[in-house]
This record gives C-alpha cells, sequence and structure tokens, in this order.
C-alpha cells in the first residue's frame, strides 16, 4: 500500500503541473488498481494489447452489462504515434451530439482511463468537448489534436472516480465539432480513506510516449 498526496495513478500529472479536481491538502490512502474490470475498443473489434489485455469489441449498452448509447463509429488504417496499440486508436465512437457510456458496477472507486487520436481533423481547433464522470467535469473544452501535439498521435488521459449509484457513466458533451473517444478503460482501486462525492478525486494525466518517474512531493495543508 502506498501513502500519496493525492493518488496512485496521478504521479504524472504531478510532475506535469496538470489541474487536478480536489482539495488542497487532502490525503488520501490508496491501494494500487487490482483488478481490470472492463476494456473496450470504442468503435472497433476485440483486440489483445501489448501488454496482454483483452479488450472487448464495442457493443450498445444493455441493463447490467456495459456500452455505448447513441453514436457512430469511424476507422481508419494510417499508424498511430506513440503507441504500440494502434488498434486501440484506429477506431473510435463519436456523437454528432452529447453521447454516454455506461457501465453497470458494483458501487466502489474505479481509475478510468480514456484513449484518444485525432482521426480527422488536421488542425487543433477544430474539434473540443467536455466529459463528465459520474456528473463531474473531468475534461473540459478537449482538443484532442492539441492535447496529443498532431493527427494520429495517442493521448490518453486517466482518472477515479467514486461509484455511489451501481452506474458508471462517461458523458461526452459536444463544444465544436463531435465528442468522442477510442477505448476505455475501467480498472478497480481499494480507496483505503473515503472520499465523499462531492471531494470524488477527478485526476487528469498525459500518457503520450513516456511516463515520467520521480519521487512524489507532498501538497501543502489548505489554511
Amino acid at each position: 500500500m502506498r501513502r500519496l498526496g493525492l493518488c496512485a495513478l496521478v504521479l504524472a500529472a504531478i510532475i506535469a503541473g496538470c489541474a487536478i479536481g480536489v482539495a488542497v491538502g487532502q490525503s488520501i490512502n490508496v491501494k494500487a488498481a487490482s483488478e481490470i474490470v472492463i476494456a473496450v475498443n470504442s468503435g472497433g473489434g476485440s483486440y489483445v494489447g501489448a501488454d496482454g489485455i483483452l479488450w472487448g469489441q464495442d457493443r450498445p449498452w444493455s441493463a447490467g452489462q456495459w456500452g455505448y448509447i447513441g453514436g457512430q463509429s469511424y476507422q481508419t488504417g494510417q499508424s498511430i504515434a506513440g503507441t504500440n496499440d494502434d488498434a486501440l486508436y484506429q477506431n473510435e465512437r463519436y456523437w454528432t451530439g452529447s453521447g454516454l457510456y455506461r457501465f453497470d458496477l458494483p458501487n466502489g472507486s474505479y481509475s478510468v482511463t480514456l484513449k484518444f487520436a485525432e482521426l480527422y481533423y488536421s488542425t487543433a481547433g477544430r474539434r473540443s468537448f467536455d466529459v463528465k464522470i459520474e456528473g463531474i467535469v473531468a475534461l473540459s473544452r478537449f482538443d484532442v489534436y492539441q492535447s496529443a501535439g498532431g493527427k494520429y498521435r495517442a493521448v490518453d488521459r486517466t482518472f477515479v472516480a467514486a461509484v455511489i449509484d451501481g452506474h458508471l457513466d462517461i458523458e461526452f458533451l459536444p463544444v465544436l465539432g463531435a465528442p468522442k473517444v477510442n477505448a476505455i478503460q475501467v480498472q478497480s482501486v481499494e480507496m483505503v480513506t473515503p472520499i465523499p462525492p462531492t471531494l470524488t478525486p477527478i485526476c487528469s494525466c498525459v500518457c503520450v510516449t513516456q511516463t515520467p518517474t520521480a519521487t512524489p512531493v507532498a501538497l501543502p495543508t489548505a489554511t
């Protein structure tokens, strides 16, 4: 078990200085992620990743299961920079309006990794959208092209969310153009110190080509 100032999954965000939605000075005890509950290749078929993880074929949601609500799929054969798993980024699910993925899961804490690559636009400023996880804004005006540093480049965002109603809902809300996602991984984590729903940490990490390493730095206690 590790004790970090925020959560075990967001060291890269701390190093990069990314915004983290949790009260300054709050301390969380987190055990390492213990089980991959769901891995879905959005807009694509089943796929075994370079690390051996089985990514399931995209499917519509039904009660007691997981899947998308609405939207359309798009694919490309272009190679994707910054990943060993091109197949996860060559497909996408997009929505012309708002979209949703729903995962029916036991109540608890989960890490959520959203994988993106811009497959359509060749400049920044053509697509941006918000993402809410369990009703909390995780990404605001997210521009895949800008965040990844170009077209056909992989960029990941990882968050921690608390499920208290048996559903993990991930909403994609348009700002400019169509919101989208290429793959989603949901993994259980153990929050040794429970977090009230209003203070659920939503932590943003960038995972492109390398994962930085450093000694975690304790955050000051708010006064």
